[in-house]
């Protein structure tokens, strides 16, 4: 028997209570911006916490001259606050004592741990579990910034154990948190050396510049292949019309998955690129799928494959489509004439097989999530969330 089962065998074999967030916490106050002097606050908007490690990165310094609107909520050392907007990104961090005294965005739902019935860090891992997101992606309102009402998040039942047994578990899951932590940062910094080393191999092969390398001839891409834009496809009309292929869009969520029709449906290689917004430039190879693609995306067919490997010119556009992306109005662009223009080397087909041969063995090793590093990453988060969701599963006293 664990230690922790025998503290639950000593001290709540029949189970424990449940309780709602606001019945173990409080809430902060707001700052009266028009009763502050001169003095200066940091400000922990929706952007400042790392949604991997927790950390306050960022965080502007303001006063009552310059502090946005949402700059509202005074934090203390030991809050647990958590991103009501896009909630199920999960973005939630503890306050620590260098932002004691600080302003918080009223994109978070402020918690202040009653300590007296439940620990911080206890309560931080539970608004950290699958059961929690769970509640998330049931509770929140759907739109282009989904988000969560701050009392339902205060709404959520959260089992409350005797303070023996929140010590036990809180000590082993901030052990795991640190250790998950310290592997993460290491597979990283190896993740972010092969990609630095990818890139220097890449550039190398996409730009023919060393002096032994054939002087290749250079082509547009419009010289190569055609190029044309996805379909005005609301959300409504994705809804309206289910199928089974993807709809690719310029969104960020589920790969860029904006829903699943069957109608307007392409299935030759192809590439297609992101036309607009944050993401404009992104280019991304389809071959053997069937999908449809939104009007903020393009499609390139090239038009020889004789001449030119659809691949090869994948990884052309996806070394040098970014570098001609417009900025225009606070929204990027890549529309489809300065992708046309685009230049680059078209060597042999026999040349391009084999750089596109090497250039897959690399990405593989860098990006594909089901092998290397990647899944490493991945193998050791899932790992520990098993582990986090088993501690913090109780069995709940009947009333």
């Amino acid at each position: 028997m664990s230690r922790i089962d025998q503290l639950i065998a000593e001290h709540c074999p029949d189970g424990v209570p449940f309780l709602k967030v606001s019945e173990v916490s409080f809430k902060s106050s707001n700052i009266k911006w028009s009763q502050v002097g001169v003095e200066k606050y940091r400000y922990i908007d929706l952007s400042s916490v790392d949604r991997s490690t927790r950390v306050i990165g960022d965080a502007a310094e303001i006063n009552a001259d310059n502090a946005p609107s949402r700059a509202q909520q005074i934090v203390q050392f030991g809050d647990v606050i958590f991103a009501t907007t896009r909630p199920a990104q999960m973005r939630w961090t503890v306050i620590p004592v260098e932002f004691d005294g600080q302003i918080a965005s009223t994109g978070y739902c402020v918690i202040r741990p009653n300590t007296e019935f439940i620990l911080t860090n206890f309560l931080a891992h539970l608004l950290d579990s699958d059961r929690f997101r769970r509640y998330i992606e049931l509770n929140q309102v759907p739109g282009n910034y989904p988000s969560i009402p701050d009392n339902l998040v205060r709404s959520f039942e959260i089992p409350v154990p005797p303070m023996a047994i929140q010590i036990e578990i809180t000590s082993i899951l901030d052990a795991m948190t640190s250790l998950q932590a310290e592997l993460q940062a290491e597979l990283q910094a190896e993740l972010a050396a092969r990609r630095s080393q990818y890139e220097f191999y890449r550039d190398a092969l996409l730009n023919f510049n060393d002096s032994n390398t054939p002087p290749w001839k250079s082509v547009r891409v419009s010289d190569v292949a055609s190029i044309s834009r996805g379909k005005v496809m609301s959300k409504d009309f994705v809804r309206d019309n289910p199928g089974t292929y993807p709809v690719y869009s310029s969104q960020t969520q589920n790969n860029g998955i904006f829903g699943y029709i069957d109608s307007f449906a392409y299935d030759f290689e192809s590439i297609t690129w992101t036309t607009d917004g944050a993401n404009a430039g992104s280019v991304f190879y389809h071959e053997g799928e069937k999908f449809s693609i939104t009007n903020v995306c393009g499609l390139i067919r090239t038009t020889n494959p004789n001449q030119v490997s659809t691949k090869y010119l994948f990884y052309q556009l996806g070394y040098r489509a970014k570098s001609h992306v417009q900025a225009g109005m606070g929204n990027p662009k890549l529309m489809a004439g300065p992708v046309g223009e685009i230049t680059f080397p078209l060597p042999e087909l026999v040349e391009q097989e084999r750089i596109c041969e090497i250039l897959d063995n690399f990405d593989a090793l860098v990006n594909d999530i089901s092998i290397g590093l990647p899944a490493e990453i991945k193998a050791r988060r899932q790992q520990y969330e098993y582990y986090r969701d088993q501690l913090l599963s109780f069995k709940e006293l009947a009333a």
